[in-house]
């Protein structure tokens, strides 16, 4: 959750919350989540007009950004991902 103080933080400050969040449990599982509904939206796109590239590319940070452990949230993974 944003801080209430954010727009008074340094950008040092910003850069800090934002990374612990980014290495917290939360924020891994945030970005799992954003990069799969990145994908499956992508895919969706008539293929005449696909971002393959931009596809092929979240894929491999999907594969290699840590999975997060969805049971520890009290949900159940709807996307088949890599380890």
């Amino acid at each position: 959750m944003k801080p209430e103080n954010w727009e008074s933080l340094t950008p040092q400050d910003k850069k800090d919350v934002a990374q612990e969040l980014l290495y917290s449990h939360r924020g891994k599982y945030i970005v799992f989540r954003a990069i799969t509904l990145a994908i499956e939206t992508l895919q969706k796109v008539p293929e005449s007009l696909r971002e393959s590239d931009t596809i092929e590319d979240l894929e491999i940070l999907l594969e290699f950004f840590p999975k997060p452990d969805f049971a520890s949230f009290g949900l159940e993974e709807k996307r088949e991902g890599p380890d």
